[in-house]
């Protein structure tokens, strides 16, 4: 729920049992759209799915200036149930952590001649 006429949800398109015919998207994580607020029943579409390192855009989130960009880091299919580690961001992203400050090697203890 998002207040909002439009609603996005994110899921894990896990190809097993009863879902292991899927026709499109089998272990992959989806990006779906649906409306009326999430009040009632809605037509839902498919926006896009995507697997591991990959990313789904929206550009100017609801106007905002900002991207929200969901990208999938890892999936397991070997656990039970299988799984997708999805991170979701909002605006400007470094795909980098900053580098740690280089600091100079001590200068050795001044040496004096007896």
């Amino acid at each position: 729920e998002t207040g909002t006429i439009t609603d996005y949800f994110v899921g894990f398109n896990r190809a097993a049992g009863a879902n292991a015919q899927n026709d499109e998207a089998d272990d992959l994580v989806t990006i779906v759209e649906t409306g009326n607020n999430g009040d009632r029943y809605s037509q839902s579409y498919l926006k896009g799915y995507i697997g591991v390192g990959q990313s789904y855009t929206f550009s100017n989130w609801q106007g905002s200036g900002s991207d929200l960009t969901i990208s999938v880091q890892t999936i397991n299919l070997g656990s039970i149930p299988g799984t997708a580690d999805v991170t979701i961001s909002y605006g400007t992203v470094t795909d980098q952590p900053t580098q740690a400050p280089v600091t100079a090697a001590p200068s050795q203890a001044p040496v004096t001649a007896p």
